[in-house]
């Protein structure tokens, strides 16, 4: 067992009522700007690790191989319009789309194909996907970038009218096969994908509902569950677990709602608002973290069962990605206003502290103790003395993650944080 830190409560009894140890909160992370362009940006993916970082907007592709230290412009020719990219755990194989209306370049013909991929991190791509032009607005790749999904909403304009659909590829983009051939008039927003690729789960809107779609055998067979809320508002996002067995979705204007059981049943979750826009989640499913397009960023540790509201940059939020463990956040965000091409999005990431601290509040005769969100996987223990120590994990679960509010009554109690 490693102590992280420990922290005297005879020390704070001895305080006065209000007297704060450190001015250090539960929700006081370091979000640090990258030197990422300026764009806008529409969607970002990184490894499992987070050291490789995948950004696209409407203007480029930019690739990260040092955890946004520095970046490099890794665009496809000079197309442009980018809706959404995925990476493999390593990073090395990426996936990126473009919607049909925006397959266009000055120098180059518009391909037939949309999807592209890249097995070198984002050093040259070439086109796959479906022999289709449509509205390619979500990608999903697998850990080892061998299973892909591609979703593509309704789109109509200028007397052009294209379907959406759902296709997936069992051997990296070499063939593709549309899941719903049948479903003339679907409009995918979303998609997930197991590590092994084999659990699969995407959003989409039939006629007037709204349905999550969910594979467990690579495709083979789907089952759904609708939905009585709109969730498809261009703003549907998807995550799922390593294993797939838990899946979290949101989207603008509704909750976010949590399955334990590869999407057989569903619960709505009591996230501190509803309006959340994209969702990520550990690969034990058990950290989730989302953002809203207002500025708002909500995570929870104990796979949606309490929430803590994160302090952050407070950006119009766009894209969110994270590590294997959760522990490494980039966030993308873009311009409010969506006809401008004015670049004033930006790229934001997060790694938890190596070192958490405990910090102990007195105020109003209670004594509130926090560390920052989020963090390593951390119990707080007690003792009731630290010549014979005897640690007891606490087992009372806070109301807000990471922090616990007790009444400052108690005397010769000893706190820390200690990892199992």
């Amino acid at each position: 067992m490693k102590t992280i830190q420990t922290q005297s409560w005879l020390l704070l009894a001895a305080m006065l009522a209000g007297f704060i140890l450190t001015n250090h909160s539960a929700n006081a992370q370091t979000w640090t700007l990258t030197s990422a362009p300026s764009n806008n940006w529409t969607s970002v993916a990184c490894s499992a690790d987070g050291s490789v970082i995948v950004a696209a907007s409407t203007n480029e592709i930019d690739v990260s191989t040092n955890a946004g230290a520095t970046w490099q412009y890794r665009n496809v020719y000079d197309y442009l319009g980018w809706t959404s990219v995925a990476a493999s755990s390593d990073g090395k194989h990426l996936v990126a789309a473009l919607p049909f209306y925006q397959a266009y370049s000055p120098y180059y013909p518009p391909p037939s194909n949309l999807v592209f991929l890249s097995t070198n991190t984002g050093r040259s791509w070439f086109a796959s996907g479906p022999p289709t032009n449509l509205y390619w607005y979500a990608v999903a790749a697998s850990s080892d970038g061998g299973k892909l999904l591609a979703a593509a909403i309704t789109w109509s304009n200028y007397n052009v009218y294209r379907s959406g659909s759902l296709f997936y590829s069992p051997d990296g983009g070499v063939l593709w096969s549309n899941c719903f051939p049948n479903l003339v008039s679907s409009s995918w927003t979303a998609a997930t994908i197991s590590s092994n690729g084999n659990v699969m789960a995407a959003v989409s809107s039939i006629g007037t509902n709204e349905y999550v779609f969910v594979s467990t055998n690579a495709a083979v067979s789907w089952f759904s569950n609708c939905f009585s809320t709109s969730l498809t508002q261009l703003q549907s996002s998807l995550a799922c677990s390593a294993d797939g067995s838990k899946l979290v979705l949101a989207a603008s204007g509704n909750s976010i709602y949590i399955s334990t059981n590869f999407g057989v049943n569903w619960s709505q979750t009591a996230t501190p608002r509803p309006l959340w826009s994209h969702v990520v989640c550990s690969a034990d499913g058990s950290r989730i973290i989302a953002v809203s397009n207002d500025g708002l960023v909500c995570g929870s540790v104990n796979g949606g069962a309490t929430w803590n509201s994160l302090t952050n940059p407070y950006q119009y939020w766009v894209g969110i990605a994270a590590s294997a463990d959760a522990s490494k956040l980039v966030m993308v965000s873009a311009n409010p206003v969506s006809w401008s091409w004015h670049k004033y999005g930006y790229v934001f990431t997060y790694s938890a502290p190596a070192t958490q601290v405990l910090n102990i509040a007195l105020s109003g005769g209670n004594a509130s103790l926090t560390w920052p969100w989020p963090s390593s996987d951390v119990v707080l223990q007690r003792s009731p003395s630290l010549a014979s120590p005897n640690w007891t994990t606490l087992t009372n679960v806070p109301a807000v993650v990471n922090q616990l509010i007790l009444p400052a009554t108690n005397s010769n109690n000893f706190y820390r944080l200690a990892t199992p």
